[in-house]
């Protein structure tokens, strides 16, 4: 596996944001799919980069788990532990920034969980799974890196 040095965090945020669309062709489900989710996709990976939470503890995030006052989020660590972790502030940002179109986005009539990061479902939206997160993380890092994707506990 592979990781980032000096500001290549920075530069693959701007790369997600900026220039992974002109890798797909135009009109293709993958560039549909892209700016369906690019708000939350480009979230996860700040928030990943952010806070250094890991896979589980990013999944299970809900909205009541963010405290954009003081920059932190509440999570539930391994064994079940309770902690607080403080988020850089362009991370939180990004997660406002996803939210704001978060609803348009899944469906505002639909019925919608109490979870950060979600994806459509036929009529409704679910929490995104563990695995989800990884295929997303390694889909963006593996455009980025030319074929040498990076799992989420690396980010």
């Amino acid at each position: 596996m592979i990781s980032f040095h000096n500001d290549e965090d920075a530069r693959f945020l701007e790369f997600v944001n900026h220039n992974y669309e002109n890798k797909l062709s135009d009109r293709s489900r993958k560039l549909i799919y892209y700016k369906r989710d690019k708000e939350r996709d480009f979230a996860i990976l700040s928030l990943f980069l952010g806070s250094g939470i890991r896979v589980n503890e990013l999944s299970n995030l809900r909205l009541r788990d963010l405290d954009f006052e003081e920059k932190q989020i509440h999570v539930l660590r391994k064994g079940g532990k309770k902690d607080v972790v403080a988020v850089s502030p362009p991370s939180m940002q990004d997660i406002k920034d996803y939210l704001a179109v978060r609803t348009e986005r899944i469906g505002a009539q639909m019925t919608i969980p109490a979870y950060v990061f979600l994806t459509r479902v036929n009529d409704g939206a679910t929490p995104l799974s563990n695995r989800a997160i990884e295929a997303l993380v390694k889909k963006y890092s593996k455009a980025f890196k030319s074929n040498k994707s990076m799992s989420p506990h690396k980010l």
